[in-house]
Order: structure tokens, then C-alpha cells, then sequence
């Protein structure tokens, strides 16, 4: 896994996701920004996280 595709799953991740909350849960556009950044910084640190102990075992 390179780190362009870690930033590449996590922008889908943060698109899907908000995504989601805007049309299952109804949430309203004006206010998702906020919560769909640090969603977007959480995968973000959770698939780097993930990369750096897979290559650590290489």
C-alpha cells in the first residue's frame, strides 16, 4: 500500500460517509463540513497507522 492510496480510501471514506449522513440521517448540509473533516483525519490516521505497521513487518 502506498501513501497516495491512504489519502485516496480516506477521501472516499469522508465522501461516502458524508454521503450518507446528509441522506439517511438527514443531516443538514451547512453543519456536516466540520464533522465529515474530522472523520476525514481519523480514517486518515487509522489507514496511515495501518500501512506504516504492515511495512514495519516487511
Amino acid at each position: 500500500m502506498t501513501w497516495q492510496s491512504v489519502v485516496f480510501q480516506a477521501l472516499v471514506a469522508t465522501v461516502l460517509w458524508g454521503l450518507g449522513m446528509i441522506y439517511a440521517f438527514d443531516w443538514p448540509r451547512e453543519t456536516i463540513l466540520l464533522p465529515m473533516v474530522m472523520f476525514g483525519l481519523l480514517m486518515f490516521a487509522v489507514l496511515g497507522t495501518l500501512k506504516m505497521i504492515k511495512d514495519r513487518g516487511k
